[in-house]
C-alpha cells in the first residue's frame, strides 16, 4: 500500500475511506447501548504528551490529521499536555464534556490513572475508573546508552553519572524504575540533570558518562535516535533491559511495561548508516485511550479510520492486530466498543505483546 514514511508529510486517503466510515458507524449502531447520552461530540481534542517540534507530537500530529481525513469522526485537534497533567485535567469536567478528550498514554499511566496512584511528583490526583484503552499508536524504546565500549551491564553503570530528564518527566520515571526496581543500582549511579541543549558539550567535557533519554523512535528502516550523533559519533552502546528486570519493575509497581527490540541508525547525506545489531529495550508505546461516556459509534470510527491509515503512516500501528498490543492489557481496561472491534477481527485482549 505504500511507505510509511514518517519524515515527510503523508498521504490523505479519499474514497476508500467513506465506505470503512459508514462501515463504522453501522458496527458501532449495531453494537449495543451507546454509552453516555448517545450523542458525539462536535470535535475530538488528541492530548500530546510530547510539546510542539518534537517528533513525537508530529506522530501525534499525523493520528490528527488521518481522523480528519474520515467521515463520521469530528474535527480532531491536538493538545500539547504531559502526562500525568492532561488526565487530571480532564478528569474534572463531567462525562459528557470528557466524551471528546482523549489522551495519548502510556503503560506506565494506564494503570496509574484508573487507581489514582504513582508517585508523589508524578502522580494522578483522582482514580478514573472510566478512563479506557482504545488502541496502541506506535513503540518508544527507552534505556541507557553509555559513552565506554567498557560499560556493557547494569553493574558497570554502578559509580558512573547518567544524564536524565529532570523530575517530574515521565522519561525520568522510566528511568528511575529501570535503575531502581530492575537493576537495584539508584542508589550506586548519579543522575545529572542535562538538557538535551547542554548534552553535547556535558559529553565532550566528561560531565556525563551515559543518557537514559535518547529515545528511539520507530521508522521503515528501524529506530531512530531522538539525538542521532549519539548512536553513531559516541563509542559505547546501549544497556540491554533483560526479561528479568522488566518483570521486577512490573511486580514492584503494578505496572505492565514491556520490552522493544530495537536496531538504531542516523540519516546521513547518502541514507541510512550507523545500522547496528538489535538490543532490548524498555518500550515506552504510545496509545489512544477514551472514556466510557465516549460514544460506541464514534469509538468504532475512530478505530476503522486508525486501522485504514496505519500502513501509510509512521506513527500509526500496521492493523487491528498491531492496534491492541499492549503489553499485560485486560478486558476491563479497554472500551465496550474496542472490545468488539478487535473481536471482529479476531484479534484477543490480554497476555504479552509481541516485540
Amino acid at each position: 500500500m505504500g511507505r510509511k514514511d514518517g519524515w515527510e508529510d503523508q498521504t490523505r486517503l479519499g474514497s476508500t475511506c467513506f465506505w470503512l466510515a459508514g462501515l463504522a458507524l453501522l458496527l458501532g449502531a449495531c453494537a449495543g447501548t451507546a454509552s453516555a447520552d448517545g450523542t458525539i461530540p462536535e470535535r475530538l481534542t488528541i492530548y500530546s504528551p510530547a510539546p510542539p517540534k518534537v517528533i513525537l507530537y508530529e506522530y501525534n500530529q499525523q493520528l490528527a490529521d488521518a481522523l480528519d481525513s474520515c467521515p463520521g469522526v469530528p474535527t480532531a485537534a491536538i493538545s500539547a499536555v504531559a502526562l500525568p497533567d492532561s488526565i487530571n485535567e480532564i478528569g474534572e469536567v463531567t462525562a459528557t464534556q470528557k466524551s471528546g478528550e482523549l489522551p495519548i498514554i502510556t503503560p506506565l499511566h494506564l494503570r496509574s490513572a484508573i487507581a489514582g496512584a504513582g508517585p508523589e511528583w508524578h502522580s494522578f490526583v483522582r482514580p478514573n475508573p472510566d478512563l479506557k484503552f482504545l488502541s496502541s499508536l506506535y513503540d518508544v524504546g527507552v534505556g541507557i546508552y553509555a559513552f565506554s565500549p567498557d560499560v556493557r551491564t547494569p553493574q558497570d553503570l554502578i559509580g558512573k553519572r547518567i544524564a536524565a530528564e529532570p523530575r517530574p518527566g515521565a522519561v525520568r520515571l522510566y528511568t528511575e524504575l529501570l535503575l531502581r526496581d530492575g537493576w537495584g543500582i539508584l542508589d550506586q549511579v548519579e543522575l545529572v540533570h542535562v538538557g538535551p541543549a547542554e548534552l553535547p558539550d556535558a559529553i565532550a567535557e566528561g560531565r556525563v558518562d551515559a543518557v537514559s533519554w535518547n529515545l528511539l523512535l520507530r521508522s521503515p528502516q528501524g529506530y531512530r535516535p531522538w539525538f542521532p550523533s549519539l548512536a553513531v559519533n559516541q563509542p559505547g552502546g546501549w544497556i540491554p533491559v533483560g526479561q528479568d528486570a522488566v518483570n521486577r519493575i512490573n511486580i514492584a509497581n503494578d505496572l505492565s511495561v514491556g520490552r522493544v527490540r530495537v536496531s538504531t541508525y542516523d540519516l546521513g547525506e547518502s541514507g541510512v548508516v550507523g545500522l547496528d545489531d538489535p538490543v532490548a529495550l524498555l518500550s515506552f508505546k504510545q496509545g489512544l485511550a477514551g472514556w466510557e461516556s465516549t460514544d460506541d459509534a464514534l469509538v468504532t470510527a475512530v478505530l476503522t479510520c486508525i486501522e485504514q491509515h496505519g500502513r501509510l503512516v509512521a506513527g500509526l500501528p500496521d492493523d487491528a492486530a498491531s492496534m491492541a498490543n499492549w503489553d499485560g492489557l485486560r478486558a476491563d481496561e479497554v472500551h465496550p466498543a474496542a472490545l468488539r472491534f478487535y473481536s471482529a477481527h479476531m484479534v484477543e485482549i490480554g497476555g504479552a505483546a509481541h516485540d
